[in-house]
C-alpha cells in the first residue's frame, strides 16, 4: 500500500510540474498582437506568440488590426484566429467556423464587414462532391456569421486566394493565372484574365491589389523553381507594368507568397514557406514607395 500510495504521489508531483512548464500565453496589447513595427527589412512576425509547429502562412487582419485570421497545417488546413479583447489579445485557436474542413486563406475586406476563405467542404447541391470554393462570413455584433458559399461567378471555375478593391473589384487565382471580376451594379461580372505583363510569369498566384487598384502584388515561379514575390503598378493608360520581382530581402531560396499589406496601409505581410514549414513576415509598408517608379 505503501508503495501504492509512493508511485500515486510521484504521478501527481510530475503533472504538477508539467502544468508549472506550461508556458502561458503573455500579456499582449495594442494592434498587431503588440508587437513591435518592423522597418525596411523583413522580420518575422509574432515570434513566440504564433504556434510553428507546423506550417503557417496567408496571414489576414482587420482594419484596426486587432483581429487576424491565418492559416495552420496540421492534420490538415485550418484558419486560425485571434483578437483583442478588453484590452488583450486571446491565443489563437481554430477558427469556430473551422477545423472540420480543409480551410485556408482567410481574405478580410477593406471595410472589414467580410471574411472570405478557400474551403474544401462540401456545397451545397454540388451532390456530395467537395471541392474548392471560395466561402464568406459577415461582421455582426457577436462577431461573425455562418460561412455560405461566394456563388456566381466565382463557383463556375476555380478560384483560390481572393483580395477586394474598396469598390468591389475582385482578383483571385484561377486556373491559368491571376483573374479578375467587376463589381458592377450590385453584382459580379464575369472574370477577366489579366493580361500578359502579368499573367506571362509561370504559375503567377496569390494577387493582393491595392485598395485603389494602383498596384498589385503576387507570386510567380520565373524558372523552374521556388515561387518568388512580385509586384506590378498600374499605368496612366490602365495597364499593367511588367512586373518588378522583390530584391533579396524578400526573395530567398525558399518560397515566398501570399502578399497582404494592412488595412492601414502601414505593413506588408508575406509567408516564406520551406521543407513543411513555414512563417509569416512583416515589413513597412513604405517599402511600396521605394518601388514605386519615380
Amino acid at each position: 500500500m505503501k508503495r501504492m500510495l509512493s508511485i500515486c504521489c510521484l504521478l501527481i508531483l510530475a503533472v504538477l510540474d508539467g502544468s508549472a512548464q506550461q508556458k502561458e500565453f503573455p500579456k499582449l496589447t495594442g494592434p498587431y498582437l503588440g508587437q513591435k513595427p518592423p522597418g525596411m527589412v523583413p522580420e518575422q512576425f509574432g515570434v513566440g506568440i504564433i504556434d510553428r509547429d507546423e506550417r503557417i502562412f496567408a496571414i489576414a487582419f482587420s482594419p484596426d488590426g486587432r483581429e487576424c485570421f491565418y492559416t495552420k497545417s496540421f492534420k490538415t488546413n485550418a484558419i486560425m484566429t485571434a483578437r483583442e479583447t478588453d484590452g488583450r489579445w486571446t491565443e489563437p485557436k481554430i477558427a469556430d467556423f473551422s477545423g472540420k474542413a480543409f480551410d485556408f486563406e482567410p481574405h478580410i475586406t477593406i471595410d472589414g464587414k467580410k471574411l472570405i476563405f478557400g474551403s474544401m467542404r462540401h456545397l451545397p447541391g454540388a451532390g456530395g462532391k467537395d471541392e474548392l470554393h471560395q466561402w464568406q462570413l459577415e461582421k455582426t455584433a457577436d462577431g461573425w456569421s455562418e460561412p455560405k458559399p461566394l456563388g456566381p461567378p466565382f463557383s463556375d471555375g476555380f478560384c483560390m486566394y481572393v483580395s477586394v478593391t474598396e469598390n468591389g473589384n475582385m482578383y483571385y487565382t484561377g486556373e491559368d493565372g491571376i483573374y479578375m471580376s467587376k463589381f458592377l451594379d450590385g453584382k459580379y461580372s464575369s472574370p477577366e484574365k489579366l493580361g500578359d505583363a502579368v499573367n506571362h510569369l509561370q504559375y503567377a498566384a496569390h494577387p493582393f491589389i491595392a485598395p485603389d487598384e494602383s498596384y498589385l502584388m503576387f507570386d510567380a515561379q520565373p524558372q523552374e523553381g521556388n515561387a518568388e514575390l512580385f509586384i506590378s503598378f498600374r499605368n496612366v493608360d490602365g495597364t499593367w507594368a511588367i512586373p518588378q520581382k522583390l530584391d533579396s530581402r524578400f526573395n530567398t531560396d525558399q518560397e515566398e507568397l501570399c502578399a497582404f499589406m494592412s488595412r492601414d496601409d502601414k505593413y506588408l505581410f508575406f509567408s516564406r514557406l520551406a521543407a513543411g514549414k513555414g512563417d509569416i513576415f512583416w515589413v513597412s509598408a513604405k517599402i511600396i514607395d521605394e518601388l514605386r517608379p519615380k
